[in-house]
């Protein structure tokens, strides 16, 4: 034990980070190969498994198998509470608690914290966990049962109110699973339950830190008190988002728009799909491979951007390729500061904005070689897909996931992984601790563009 202490007191706080996540995969993959998890009573081959689990814990859910099917009770429970645990964060949980028990946290919890989710400061962090927990509770809650009330006519009220919730948490979470084996396509042109689904994943992608935010500013309204404005970093994330979507079901609405198909019915499936990638949440209600090439380009750009940061979606993140936009911004207006509604934007936010769209972009292309090498028979552009999907924490796909080679599957998984993590995240875990320099070297330039 006390050698275990020994070396986790040694891991920086993003090792830890990365560790933590690897052994909640390999206990999900161990339960989710028990024959009781499995409807045809064997065992699932560890590698399926561990699929599976990592796929969970990172929200992907790209699967290779089918989850209504292939699972019992057990199994899709499993599942859905790795989901759970993936998407609000297992710092989240620990720190939950150690609240209720009526600990404090350390400085070591308290920085993992900050590198899963957007917290304000260590000194608010009690109350900000507290509001994690509630938000949860309330939109789970709230989707759960509009859900359990469409389906209860349909299926009864224990299989409503199982599923209600099983999809209420996918889509919260942003994980996307499903039981149904078509996903949500035989309710391409049903309003209530795609209304349902974009509400939780907006409000599941957008950010614990942004629906704080709003709430404060919310209340300060109703109890007449001075006006709070929304943070920068809320407005950035609110403006990114709502142009992602807005923009994106504009360009597919137009790509794919066929006189053979009502046109509300179109611009549903366009939207759902626009927010099913830019959320993450990865639910799709249309069969892709139907779709034109440059429709899927249009989708991998918005799965490769993502989510804001703080939020359980995953991708580059909407507000980093916010700041990156402002970055170019100011240097075409020969601007010194890089300014968004009307405040300057940190030095070191600038750099780790720029860094994370690099490593990003540098894993992706390594993915994507790789599996050109272990899928040789799959179209390039299926490749690209399915390695932005894995990497964005996605889960669309178009049909490769179940047919992948173990090398396909073992790449997929480092991709999902990498993707939860962050890429940044992985190479600060590959250095170690940082290591303090007492001295700067004299400045020459260099000749760029």
């Amino acid at each position: 034990m006390k050698k275990i202490r020994s070396i986790t007191h040694r891991l920086s706080p993003i090792q830890s980070l990365v560790l933590g996540f690897v052994l909640l995969s390999l206990v999900g993959a161990l339960l989710l190969m028990l024959p009781v998890a499995n409807s045809n009573g064997r065992s699932q081959p560890f590698l399926d498994a561990f699929f599976m689990s990592v796929s969970a814990i990172s929200t992907t859910s790209l699967s290779v198998v089918d989850v209504g099917r292939t699972y019992t009770l057990f199994g899709q429970v499993t599942l859905i509470c790795l989901s759970q645990i993936g998407g609000l964060g297992y710092m989240t949980l620990i720190l939950f608690v150690i609240y209720l028990a009526g600990g404090n946290i350390s400085y070591g919890r308290g920085h993992l914290m900050t590198e899963t989710m957007a917290v304000p400061s260590r000194g608010e962090m009690r109350r900000f966990v507290g509001q994690i927990v509630k938000f949860t509770l309330l939109f789970e809650g709230v989707g759960a049962l509009a859900l359990m009330l469409y389906w209860l006519p349909v299926y009864g009220f224990f299989k409503a109110a199982y599923l209600g919730l099983f999809h209420a948490i996918s889509t919260f979470t942003t994980t996307g699973f499903t039981l149904f084996t078509d996903g949500f396509v035989a309710y391409q042109s049903n309003w209530l339950i795609n209304g349902i689904i974009a509400l939780l994943s907006i409000t599941g992608a957008v950010g614990f830190f942004v629906l704080s935010d709003i709430y404060r500013v919310g209340d300060h309204i109703f109890h007449h008190h001075p006006l709070r404005r929304l943070t920068t970093h809320s407005k950035l994330a609110i403006v990114m988002s709502t142009g992602l979507v807005v923009g994106g079901t504009a360009v597919l609405f137009w790509l794919n728009y066929a006189t053979a198909v009502p046109w509300p019915t179109q611009f549903l499936t366009a939207f759902s799909q626009v927010l099913a990638a830019s959320s993450t949440t990865g639910f799709n209600t249309v069969n892709l491979v139907q779709w034109r090439q440059t429709s899927l380009l249009i989708l991998i750009i918005i799965m490769f951007i993502g989510a804001p940061a703080g939020g359980t979606g995953g991708g580059i993140k909407s507000t980093t390729f916010g700041v990156i936009l402002l970055v170019l911004w100011a240097v075409l207006r020969h601007n010194r500061d890089v300014n968004a509604f009307g405040r300057r934007i940190p030095r070191d936010t600038l750099v780790k904005g720029v860094a994370v769209a690099i490593t990003a972009v540098f894993w992706l292309a390594i993915a994507s070689i790789l599996l050109t090498l272990t899928e040789p028979a799959v179209p390039l552009l299926d490749i690209l897909f399915e390695a932005t999907s894995a990497l964005s924490n996605v889960g669309l796909s178009l049909g490769l996931t179940p047919t992948l080679s173990s090398g396909g599957k073992i790449i997929v998984i480092l991709t999902m992984l990498i993707g939860r993590i962050g890429p940044l995240g992985v190479m600060f875990s590959l250095f170690g601790r940082p290591s303090a320099i007492a001295f700067r070297y004299p400045q020459e330039d260099v000749f760029v563009g």
